[in-house]
């Protein structure tokens, strides 16, 4: 019996440590990391301009991020991420209330509506190190870009009602040397579903494919040229209608001196608007973005002036307006927080018709914004600023069809003013808080028969990294 005993731990032994061996060989070097955000959000008068109707939002919303990184090899490398952004204060039952965003965000994690599947993975992929000797390649859903990007960014977004979170699924290749940075990139940002073959069986997706060439330069300048394609699937019909084939080429640059910032964009579209059946006319819209800053440090506090412009053209038809990949572009305290995304309720705008608020509908604007901030010496974790933008219609007799002729051909959109501050705590603690105002303009005006008011705002949102 002793024997049999002693046997039977031996073997449970060798089998405990057999697993560990294994968990330790296929989860090498595992490590986490996340960051949990909490958005709270009071404003009133924001999807209807009108203080005699019930237009008013008190929330608070939390978003939890969770990334887990591991060495399958010594060159394969594997990245999961999920996120949990459903828990919205006072919600008893928060079925649908996640905010993930339209784009391949991920799937949730099971088929409930409770935590598990209100919990996406938002990341799922593998990099190989020096594949073919040169190029350091990504394999799954990942993020792409850079937040606040004017064409295109896949990922996190911190600026957002409702903060949402989108990705893709694609193969990125990246080769760099001391001087320049290539990145290519393919593959889908909306997925369809896999049918028999033969005629009709088209899939409903959407292919992105890209390159970004950057010039590293110095601490003094850098720039880059990039080019993207969005090949946009007819979802079954035996015709050309639908496949819209978007291409939007751009460069962009920044030079810095002496405390100086100057960074100018400029984007233009090119490839086949498709409106019905094979016939086809061209996307011809462009963009064009300048930003100047400068930063003086003082004895009593570091200011920091800052200006933005951005054309966004029109046109008579969808196709002459700017049409971006996946915007991330959304300036303004208010103008940009409410910017929305597919399946958003409470976008600027929204109740008056103007749609103001869909992301990848930004083209006919002009707008513009100036502002400082500043970091006083005795408070060094203090940051304080106060902005003033101003939005507008580039081309008014292009107005889309939203619109319509009731802003009796006036271009101005409206304007805000802000004011911010931002208290980091450590660098994985921060705090920031707003309040501002919208001022609907004269298109507004005009459109809602002169009853309109403003829109305010009072924001806080709380970030902790770990």
């Amino acid at each position: 019996m002793k024997k049999l005993l002693g046997s039977t731990l031996a073997l449970a032994m060798f089998a405990a440590y057999s697993q560990a061996a294994n968990a330790d060989t296929l989860l090498k070097n595992l490590t986490f990391n996340g960051k949990v955000d909490v958005q709270a959000v009071s404003a009133n008068n924001v999807t209807d301009f009108n203080s005699k109707a019930y237009d008013q939002i008190g929330d608070a919303q939390t978003r939890v991020q969770l990334n887990a990184g591991w060495d399958m090899l010594d060159n394969v490398h594997a990245m999961a991420s999920v996120v949990n952004n459903n828990s919205l204060y006072g919600v008893a039952d928060k079925t649908g209330v996640n905010n993930v965003g339209s784009n391949v965000a991920g799937q949730p994690l099971d088929g409930t509506t409770g935590l598990l599947g209100n919990t996406f993975l938002t990341q799922a992929y593998l990099k190989i190190d020096k594949l073919f000797g040169a190029l350091d390649t990504t394999i799954g859903r990942q993020y792409y870009g850079n937040p606040g990007d004017l064409v295109v960014y896949y990922g996190p977004q911190d600026n957002i009602y409702g903060l949402a979170v989108n990705a893709l699924d694609a193969f990125r290749f990246d080769w760099s040397n001391d001087m320049v940075g290539v990145t290519g990139i393919a593959g889908k940002t909306t997925a369809g579903t896999v049918t028999a073959l033969g005629a009709g069986s088209e899939k409903s997706d959407v292919d992105l494919r890209g390159i970004n060439v950057t010039a590293k330069g110095n601490e003094m300048y850098n720039g880059g040229v990039y080019l993207y394609n969005s090949l946009t699937h007819n979802g079954g019909v035996t015709t050309a209608a639908g496949d819209n084939d978007l291409f939007v080429a751009g460069l962009r640059g920044k030079y810095m001196m002496q405390g100086a910032t100057l960074g100018a964009e400029f984007d233009k579209n090119f490839g086949e608007y498709r409106t019905a059946g094979p016939v086809s006319s061209n996307y011809n819209g462009w963009a064009l973005k300048v930003d100047l800053g400068y930063k003086a440090d003082l004895a009593a506090a570091s200011v920091s002036p800052w200006a933005e412009f951005t054309d966004l053209s029109g046109g008579s038809g969808l196709n002459s307006y700017f049409t971006p990949i996946n915007t991330d572009y959304r300036p303004g305290g208010i103008y940009g927080l409410f910017a929305g995304y597919a399946g958003a309720s409470a976008t600027l705008g929204s109740g008056t018709g103007l749609g103001l608020g869909t992301l990848n509908q930004i083209g006919n604007q002009t707008i513009w914004g100036i502002g400082v901030k500043t970091t006083p010496a005795a408070l060094s974790k203090l940051t304080a600023g106060i902005a003033y933008w101003d939005y507008g219609y580039q081309n008014v007799a292009g107005e889309k069809a939203n619109v319509g002729a009731g802003t009796l051909g006036n271009s101005h959109i409206g304007s805000e003013i802000d004011l911010t501050g931002s208290w980091a705590e450590s660098d994985n603690v921060s705090i920031n808080g707003a309040i501002g105002t919208f001022q609907p303009g004269g298109a507004i005006n005009n459109l809602n028969g002169g009853a309109v008011s403003p829109a305010f705002l009072a924001s806080t949102n709380v970030s902790v990294k770990f």
